[in-house]
């Protein structure tokens, strides 16, 4: 799994509750912004998480930070939404305004994740 390395744009604990639901035993590996989708993309990983931090849940990404990896990661065959399954929106200026986070994945694993993502968080 991959995360952010910006410790304050994510939700740790909710994070370990996602992989015990999902039984992924495999570390988290947090790196920075454009760096994780190349990774995803070529298939060293299976999933990105940005969850939201809960001393700043009204965050929202940064269209700087995720639109050409979104590209590439789509272009590679994989599938990024926001946490409830919402397809990423540019259009709202300098920040994604209409979207809650961010899960990215290879493609395969998207519609289990969400899944999870629902149980965990509201």
């Amino acid at each position: 799994m991959l995360g952010s390395y910006e410790g304050s744009h994510t939700n740790p604990e909710k994070i370990e509750e996602f992989l015990q639901k999902s039984n992924n035993e495999i570390p988290t590996f947090r790196l920075d912004s454009q760096a994780k989708y190349a990774i995803l993309a070529s298939g060293h990983a299976d999933i990105l998480l940005r969850l939201l931090s809960p001393q700043n849940l009204d965050y929202r990404e940064k269209i700087w930070d995720q639109a050409a990896g979104s590209i590439i990661l789509e272009e590679a065959g994989g599938r990024i939404t926001d946490l409830f399954g919402k397809p990423l929106d540019f259009t709202q200026g300098r920040t994604l305004a209409g979207n809650r986070g961010i899960l990215a994945t290879n493609g395969l694993i998207h519609e289990k994740a969400l899944h999870i993502l629902a149980e965990i968080i509201s």
